[in-house]
């Protein structure tokens, strides 16, 4: 089997390399980390880095004692034959514990509208899911340290199937080491995610299905105006049975732009397409995993910190 790496970092250099042949002057050359005066530039634009670029997350977290009221969701179209869509949202709640550790309590809901998809039972429902939590804990710093550096943990109890919608029990848990820096203070930043899920699932009277996905994710984005964000990101993931990568199910390359606005200070649009343009399932020679992953999935989060 190919070393599945290597489109990970073709495409994740290129743009690195395009942008740093057109930003290779006096600023990048010193890093932000480097000059306390640009660190002190970067925070005095106000930008926060946590949703700054679309599926994949920057490193910042809440300050200590501030708040915050988010709607996040989460919407995939097309699986293998039929018409599929679903929308999953959260109703987030977070909390700045200290400066480095920030938390949240999440209310989960989704809709599925499915149609003739081969192993999925038709639906088109709106159902409450479940409840979730997030700890984000800032290992590194951007302003005293070379990359800023979190650790993103998100734990949720879920009372329907995330892609189906079926009726059942189940846990799952979104897990990502995250690295960021500003290559431009205020306004060129960088992204890079390595991501860890599971999910154990029992289906209202069938056994338990448990799942895993591993992969990394890398996204730019360049401030083109005073709080209007837009940049590209890429994502590789491989799914497998089991909570520690079991059987080998497939692969999928996702590649798209991202858009974060923020109208007013504390208020703040994040959202990002993402479309599958590479992958591969087992035990079919079609293109693309449409059994493990959407054809297109897209994120939208609006949100308010006070």
């Amino acid at each position: 089997m190919r070393n599945p790496l290597i489109p990970v970092l073709v495409v994740a250099l290129l743009p690195v390399a395009a942008w740093g042949s057109v930003f290779d002057q006096g600023v990048v050359e010193t890093r932000e980390f480097r000059n306390p005066v640009l660190a002190r530039a970067a925070l005095a634009e106000g930008v926060e880095t946590e949703s700054l670029f679309g599926f994949v997350l920057g490193s910042d977290v809440d300050a200590a004692g501030s708040r915050g009221v988010a709607l996040e969701t989460v919407l995939g179209v097309g699986r293998r034959g039929g018409a599929y869509r679903a929308a999953g949202s959260k109703l987030e709640f977070s909390y700045g514990m200290t400066d480095s550790v920030s938390v949240s309590l999440g209310l989960l809901g989704g809709w599925r509208g499915i149609r003739n998809v081969p192993g999925l039972s038709d639906a088109n429902a709106v159902r409450f899911d479940g409840v979730g939590t997030e700890l984000r804990w800032r290992l590194l710093d951007r302003e005293a340290a070379p990359v800023g550096l979190t650790l993103h943990i998100e734990p949720s109890v879920r009372f329907h199937d995330e892609v189906s919608g079926e009726r059942g029990q189940g846990v799952s848990a979104e897990n990502k080491l995250i690295i960021d820096q500003a290559l431009v203070p205020g306004r060129l930043y960088a992204a890079v995610n390595l991501m860890y899920d599971v999910e154990r699932f029992r289906p209202a009277g069938g056994p338990v299905e448990a799942a895993s996905t591993m992969g990394i994710g890398v996204a730019m984005t360049y401030q083109v105006s005073k709080g209007l964000f837009l940049g590209a990101e890429t994502r590789y993931l491989r799914a497998y049975e089991g909570l520690a990568f079991g059987r080998y199910r497939g692969e999928a390359m996702f590649a798209g732009p991202s858009l974060f606005w923020s109208p007013a200070h504390g208020l703040f649009v994040s959202a990002a397409v993402d479309v599958q343009v590479a992958g591969r399932e087992t035990g079919s020679a079609a293109a693309l995993d449409l059994a493990d992953f959407s054809r297109v999935q897209a994120r939208i989060k609006i949100g308010m910190e006070f």
